[in-house]
């Protein structure tokens, strides 16, 4: 999302409470879909450039760039920025680790009867099949691919975790000026422990398709 009364960039990734941070922010997150995910690459001024064409992924990019006004519902998700603005405004994230991520979207897939109509499963797929089937896919998407930019750099002044939230919100709300801005708990995800709902399977998957963050954010199961 971007908001230019605060002068920041926010990559939403998916259930790592970014709906709670938008909301703070000042983002209208009040309708079904309204949260804004775009990744950096869709924000990214200037976006045409040779770099932006160099690979597969860059150029699904640029895809849904050109796609993404067609498909929102909220307009604050269409706000754009120039190059100044881009080089100047402050850009954060928030990341989580990728095991417990994957359950908490599967959880909130599985009660969920809009989402099981658009992804054409219902509520007795198993977490195996749902993680063979969306793993590294759609909101699934790595973490890496939000945040990097069209060279391949991660370019965010500000990465917190999901799992030091309050305390590294208050880290972005003292550098934007906003202190005592408190984090609304806007969509609530299942607060069971992960782990018991995984098997080596379901661990394989996840070590293989996200195995780059895994690494590079020191997360472990």
């Amino acid at each position: 999302m971007i908001s230019h009364d605060n002068k920041v960039i926010f990559i939403h990734i998916p259930k790592c409470a970014g709906t709670s941070i938008e909301e703070a922010l000042g983002h209208n997150v009040g309708t079904y879909n309204a949260q804004d995910h775009r990744s950096l690459r869709l924000i990214e001024q200037p976006w045409l450039k040779y770099s932006s064409l160099s690979n597969i992924d860059n150029f699904q990019e640029l895809m849904r760039k050109l796609n993404h006004k067609f498909r929102n519902n909220n307009d604050s998700n269409k706000l754009c920025l120039n190059a100044e603005q881009y080089a100047e405004y402050f850009k954060f994230t928030f990341i989580r680790n990728p095991y417990s991520r994957a359950f908490s979207w599967y959880q909130n897939v599985i009660r969920d009867a809009n989402h099981q109509k658009r992804y054409g499963i219902d509520d007795s797929i198993t977490f195996f099949e749902f993680l063979n089937k969306f793993a590294g896919k759609g909101p699934l998407r790595t973490q890496l691919s939000y945040i990097k930019n069209f060279s391949g750099e991660i370019e965010m002044d500000f990465i917190g975790r999901f799992e030091s939230l309050e305390k590294d919100f208050l880290i972005v709300a003292e550098k934007l000026g906003m202190k005592g801005v408190k984090l609304p708990h806007s969509i609530k995800g299942g607060s069971e422990n992960y782990r018991k709902f995984y098997n080596q399977k379901t661990k394989d998957i996840i070590e293989r398709v996200y195995k780059k963050e895994l690494e590079l954010f020191e997360y472990s199961f």
